[in-house]
């Protein structure tokens, strides 16, 4: 049962991010982000993001900057963070597990960039 609840959430969690694309951004950039959406445990690389955009490294981060106000890194890391901080909300899945779905396979690694991005450690988090 927690099983398909946690799939139900992680499709209603993809459908809201599609919906929230601007529509001020690139679409190669925005092709870019709906492609790192639905993988966010996937380490993409510059380069792999910059292929996805049809364009050369360089290019890649100056239209995604000028598209988002971030880096690539930065804007994968906020996804990155929102996703975790909603499996800690809406489901009790263990720490180290929330950090392998977006992409970190350290439990400690993960707990520092969280604790780094909202102020608090996600155990600290996950017990409000």
């Amino acid at each position: 049962m927690k099983s398909l609840l946690i799939q139900l959430f992680d499709l209603f969690y993809l459908l809201l991010c599609e919906q929230s694309s601007h529509s001020n951004i690139d679409k190669r950039i925005d092709n870019v982000i709906t492609t790192v959406k639905q993988n966010l445990a996937y380490p993409y690389t510059l380069k792999e993001l910059a292929d996805i955009a049809c364009l050369s490294v360089t290019q890649f981060k100056t239209v995604f900057k000028k598209s988002t106000t971030m880096s690539a890194l930065q804007y994968l890391t906020m996804l990155r963070m929102q996703h975790a901080r909603a499996l800690l909300t809406h489901s009790d899945l263990p720490i180290a597990l929330v950090g392998e779905r977006i992409g970190y396979n350290d439990a400690s690694a993960f707990s520092r960039r969280f604790n780094v991005y909202f102020g608090q450690p996600p155990k600290a988090f996950a017990k409000q």
